[in-house]
Order: C-alpha cells, then structure tokens, then sequence
C-alpha cells in the first residue's frame, strides 16, 4: 500500500447546498462524472479514496474551475485523482467539509435510487459526503441512474429492501475497518393515486401498437386500423364519425367548435374539466365562452341549467348553444342514464346541442353497468378518453349528430389535433373497444376505489359518493403533507384539507391497502 495513495478530491462551493440530501446527489454525480471523464489510475480504482473538502472562498473555487473537472451542479466539483503530492496550491489551502447539513428523511420518493446512511454510524459530513460518493460511482457500474438520487437516514439498519451495493469503509478515519456505511437501494417503482394518468400502458395497447408498426401505412387516417376503427364504432356508439384525437383538451375543444356559432356558449359546471383543468383552452383556443352553474356535486340538472338560459335573442349577451357535462364528474359523481336522457331532452327543446366530455366514460358505463351506447344516447358529441383507461395519447370525438360530422375534418387539422401516423392511435383505440378492456380496465378502477374509500371511512370523512375510481376525503391539518412524503396525490381544496385519490387500470389490492395503512397512521398521530 502507498504511503502517498491517489485520492479524488471533491470540491464543494461554500452555500452550493444546505441538505444532506443535495449534497449527496450532488458530490456523487461529481464523482461518477468524473470516473466516466478522465482516465482513472488502476492504483485508484484498486483502492477508490475520495476526499471532500469546501472552499470557504469564492476565488479558490474559481481557481479550481480552471483545473479539469467534472462538476456535479452548480458549486460543487470533483478532480481526477491525485496524490497528496500532487495537490495544487489552492487545493492544499481548502480544508475538509465540515458544515453541518439538515439530515435526510427516513423514507425515499418511490421510483428513485437511494442512498441509505447507516444511523448507528456517526461520521463527520465530509466523510458521509465521500461515503456516498463511493455509493454513488458502485450505483453507476451496475448501470443505475444517478441523476436523481436521494439520500435518506432509515430509522432501522437492518432488513433494508432493495438492497443492491454497500460500502465497507477501509477503516483509515473515523470509523472501524469493515463497517457499512453506505447502502444502495433501488425504491419500489412509484406507486401513486394522484391521476389515472399516472399509470403506464396497457400491455394490450402496446401490443396493437407493435402490431400496427409494420411496412408503410397511408398516413392522416386512410389507413386499414382507423377504417376498422370506424367500422369498430358502429357497433360500440352507433355512428362511423369517430375522429381519433392526441388528448382530452383537444377533443374537448375540437367537438365544441363544430357545434357552436361564434356568438354562442356552453352552459357547464364550474367544477367542470372544461372550466377548471384546461388551462383556458375553450376560451383561447375556441374562442367559446363558458357559462358555468355552481353545482352541490358536479351534476348539471335541468333546473340548473335554465339558470343560463336567459337573454335569449339579446343581441349584447352570449346565446348559450351547448349543455356540456363530464361523466364521470370532476368530484367522481356520476350521472345515470335517465339523468343524461333528460338533459340532452332539456337542452334540446331549448335549441340547444348536448356535449358530453367522456375523458372517464369508461368507468362510467362500467360503474353503471351499461353499454357505450347506452351512455351516449341523446348526445350530439362525445369526448371519449383512452388516456384515462391505459393509452398512449388516444383520445376521440365520437359523433353522433351526423349533421355535425362534415366539420371535424376541417376544425381537427386546424386545432392541431390531426395525427399523421394515426394507425398507432387508432390501433389503440381498436384494441380498446374490441371485446370487453374498456370495461375490465375501468371495472377495476372503480372497483379499487371503493376498497380505498370502505378502508378509510373509519378515519376519514369521505366528502362525495363513491361512484367511478375517485375518492374525495378532507384529511385533518399536516396529514397531507406527511402522506405526500411517500404517496402521490392531489390536495383538491386547500381551505378545506379536502383531497383527491384516484386508482387505476393498474392499481393492486396490496396498493390501496397500504395506502389505507398510511393515511390511519397519519390520521390517526394528527388528531393525538
């Protein structure tokens, strides 16, 4: 062994950071990094030290910048190895890192590779530093991403999951030979009930995918999947007028614009996804005005919709043109059958056109037990989502007022919303349809939903029936936040602690039931 062995030495900016945790993604980037960069001495690699120090000064940082590097982010740096010989004057100025860090959590964000410190340890911060640093350069050799590391402190050592590498330090400072001091964990992938959207694609879409990925095709929909597609909605909806779409907004706005006359508008919901989560895309892209009803539970009603129904023939107020409802609604409610019948009557006695945005039509129909057909009847234009159900940008606008068909050909080239290799979309939406994955898909949802809702009424007061694959439940002050730490999900209202969970194609029993866990444990400490 050298007395004078090589060290890579890690440079830390004085306030580049203040967490342990980016820190430590920080100095072992810098540190793979720099083994990908430079050539490594085989002296090195047999015997990898690394030492952090900090520069206190601005200009010794900036005279190291001039020397080769690698950098980790912005204020910290790793030079290729050296020996202690060989330091520059301005690395032999710059002391080791001693700063005090605010310490990691004890849990890791699902999906990323972790750092895990040994809390029966006790190292100095430039050690735990270079520690991790040696994680990090064994997390790359095993092809693992880096980028996005976190370093935690798990309150308990032993038993760890997802176990992939560990340091054993050599014993020279601070701690015994042979100690562990760093482990590599590879976290569970995430699992979330923020949006259905979250979750990834149907192995079926996927497969129509593939199979629609041979040879050449006409492209811009004179392909052999979306004509079979046509043929596919016929018998599902009704209607040949299908026009496969890339997302719910544009379905939203593209159907909306054939049915509406510049001077008229849209009487929905104010919770409605038109209003409240397409980020003004009606009123700029369609140029339509939004005539919104305050809802007790997302449902338009007749009655609620003649509260819009004013000023008719008033040639300085806006004509309303169109009823529009989301089914399921934007607070998991769902209309039944009867319900959208005499909405669609309503509108239509009025002169008005009915427009259902069906992003969730899926679990829906499948929630009420009934067809696709069933469900559109009365409709003049239907948003039919794939999204939501398991596929990759495939959305629709079904068609069921031929009168209105002519025009999607013209307002879908024009808003954008035209795919040029449409057999990928519509093969997806084929697949969809075909048999019965729609309803197996959205079935599941929903059914997950209720064991996530049955699971927590106990604890929680759950805010809306329980009706598609959503769940709204008000969470008392500070539980949010501490089951956002491990769980993704949307805080709905932030006045009222209400929040939403969604579930997916996806979603697993041993998912919602640890979730259901987590949020009686949080609850449970918060109102102690």
């Amino acid at each position: 062994m050298s007395d004078d062995p090589y060290r890579m030495y890690i440079v830390i900016r004085r306030g580049a950071f203040t967490s342990l945790d980016e820190g430590g993604r920080m100095v072992g980037l810098a540190a793979v990094r720099a083994v990908r960069q430079f050539d490594m001495p085989d002296e090195w690699r047999r015997r990898a030290g690394k030492v952090v120090l900090r520069a206190r000064q601005p200009s010794q940082f900036a005279r190291l910048l001039e020397e080769p590097h690698a950098a980790g982010g912005d204020g910290v740096i790793a030079l290729p190895p050296r020996r202690r010989s060989e330091r520059s004057e301005t690395l032999l100025k710059i002391q080791a890192m001693s700063t005090e860090l605010d310490a990691p959590g004890a849990t890791s964000t699902p999906g990323s590779i972790v750092y895990a410190i040994n809390p029966d340890v006790h190292m100095s911060t430039g050690k735990t530093l270079a520690q991790i640093a040696h994680a990090a350069v064994m997390a790359d050799a095993l092809g693992l991403d880096v980028s996005r590391a976190r370093v935690i402190v798990p309150k308990a050592w032993d038993g760890l999951d997802g176990v992939v590498a560990e340091v054993r330090d050599a014993g020279l400072t601070e701690v015994p030979p042979g100690t562990v001091t760093v482990r590599v964990l590879m976290s569970p992938p995430m699992r979330a009930f923020a949006s259905d959207n979250y979750a990834p694609i149907l192995p079926e879409a996927l497969e129509a995918i593939a199979a629609a990925n041979v040879g050449h095709a006409v492209s811009y929909g004179a392909d052999e999947w979306t004509d079979q597609l046509r043929d596919r909605s016929e018998h599902v909806f009704g209607t040949r007028d299908i026009f496969p779409v890339f997302n719910g907004t544009g379905a939203n706005v593209v159907g909306l614009r054939s049915m509406l006359r510049p001077w008229q508008g849209v009487v929905c919901a104010e919770t409605a996804h038109l209003n409240v989560d397409e980020g003004g895309a009606p009123e700029v892209m369609g140029g339509i005005k939004l005539l919104t009803v305050v809802t007790p539970d997302g449902k338009l009603t007749p009655s609620l919709v003649d509260t819009r129904v004013v000023r008719l023939g008033d040639e300085h107020a806006v004509q309303p043109g169109v009823v529009s409802v989301t089914q399921s609604t934007e607070l998991g409610t769902l209309y039944s059958v009867e319900e959208l019948r005499a909405l669609a009557d309503h509108a239509h006695a009025h002169g008005m056109l009915f427009h259902i945005d069906g992003s969730r039509l899926a679990n829906a129909a499948a929630s009420l037990g009934v067809s696709l057909r069933e469900i559109v009847e009365g409709a003049d234009v239907v948003s039919f989502g794939g999204t939501k159900i398991g596929l990759l940008a495939a959305e629709a606008i079904v068609v069921l007022n031929p009168d209105l068909a002519p025009s999607l050909l013209y307002l879908r080239k024009q808003s954008m919303q035209l795919a040029s290799k449409m057999r990928f979309i519509s093969a997806q939406l084929l697949a969809l349809l075909e048999g019965d994955l729609w309803r197996k898909s959205a079935g599941h949802a929903n059914a997950m939903a209720l064991r996530l809702a049955d699971g927590v009424r106990e604890v929680v007061q759950v805010t809306q029936p329980v009706q598609a694959n959503g769940v709204f439940a008000i969470l008392p002050p500070g539980a949010a936040e501490e089951l956002q730490r491990e769980f993704k999900f949307y805080v709905w209202n932030e006045f009222t602690g209400e929040v939403r969970w969604m579930c997916s194609w996806d979603t697993t029993e041993d998912d919602v039931d640890a979730f259901v866990a987590a949020v009686k444990g949080v609850v449970g400490a918060a109102v102690q």
